[in-house]
């Protein structure tokens, strides 16, 4: 439309342009008026380079979220560019409160396709070829770890670890309750602190943070593949449960040392008591009771234990360690050959 400062009309007078533009409303109707209105909208958005920027941030985001299969990298990275016009427009304009809603709702909805975007860009290299600030937070997503197939099972070998430790645990508790009875003594002491140390190191190292950055130290060092690292775990707490369990399965060997020990405090011999040597019967009483906690099905024991009773004049104490001998089918002629 031509533009005009004065009119001047039928009768005359002259009239500015706001008159004229009302003369011409009432004169030629709604035309006019959408005519007017379309071409003071226009003048508006061409003055407002961030309005429009932020237009075509959200129509790029709608393009990214709307492809039809998976989006391409011309439409990521077209949106990380828009949202960088409007970095350097906020610069130089200032944002109103509607526009500034927008920009922030905008932004959380970029936000939530940022595991996307991290797929199908490789950030790292843009960063590396574009350098952009730290507040451009959109090229800073970071990339999605990719999980392997044998981590989807982490949970069951954590489990698992956790199981295997808690059984060497009460293992270790009941060896020790069995080598402390009467009180402890320098092979009994030995067992247990190996036993506790290993067992405590291993469960340390697997159950608490400090020890697990310890593993997982040594675990880059020897370059296990990081997928493996629970497998390992898993690994060396079954290792420490084998360990105790075959201990523990060696208890009835030790408690035939114990009774080895007693018999020669005792002077016992083959089964029978001798009479050329030095006895100490309250010494080989501690090693019979230790090998009875050992292992309390020992009929060697139990016999050999009667006959130290019965050598104390213990006679009710012998006749119950004789009777349990005898229900496990022990004789002097048994107990000798065995």
């Amino acid at each position: 439309m031509p533009s005009f400062e004065k009119r001047v009309n039928p009768h005359g007078d002259e009239q500015d342009d706001g008159a004229f533009e009302t003369q011409a409303n009432e004169t030629l109707g709604e035309p006019f008026k959408e005519h007017f209105n379309s071409n003071s909208t226009s003048q508006d958005k061409a003055s407002d380079p961030l309005g429009e920027a932020i237009a075509h941030y959200a129509n790029t985001l709608t393009v990214f979220e709307n492809a039809p299969l998976s989006p391409s990298q011309q439409d990521a990275i077209a949106v990380l560019m828009a949202r960088d016009r409007i970095l350097t427009l906020l610069a130089t304009h200032d944002l109103s409160p509607p526009l500034s809603q927008q920009l922030i709702r905008l932004d959380s909805q970029l936000r939530a396709n940022s595991i996307t975007i991290s797929r199908t860009l490789s950030l790292i290299d843009y960063i590396v070829a574009l350098n952009p600030p730290q507040t451009a937070w959109w090229w800073y997503f970071d990339a999605p770890e990719e999980i392997h197939p044998w981590d989807r099972l982490d949970w069951l070998w954590s489990s698992l670890s956790i199981a295997c430790f808690t059984a060497s645990i009460s293992l270790i508790a009941d060896v020790s309750s069995r080598f402390l009875s009467g009180g402890p003594d320098t092979l009994g002491a030995f067992t247990i602190s190996t036993q506790s140390i290993l067992t405590l190191v291993t469960a340390r190292s697997a159950l608490t943070s400090t020890g697990q950055q310890a593993v997982r130290r040594l675990l880059e060092r020897i370059r296990l593949p990081k997928y493996l690292w629970q497998e390992a775990g898993f690994v060396l707490a079954a290792l420490l449960l084998l360990g105790m369990l075959g201990f523990y399965s060696s208890l009835p060997a030790i408690a035939n040392y114990y009774r080895i020990w007693g018999d020669e405090v005792a002077c016992i011999h083959d089964g029978f008591s001798t009479v050329d040597c030095s006895r100490n019967p309250l010494v080989a009483e501690q090693h019979y009771r230790r090998a009875l906690k050992l292992d309390p099905h020992n009929l060697n024991v139990h016999f050999h234990l009667g006959q130290l009773y019965e050598q104390l004049n213990r006679l009710n104490e012998a006749h119950d360690q004789y009777q349990i001998a005898a229900l496990t089918g022990a004789t002097p002629e048994t107990v000798e050959s065995s």
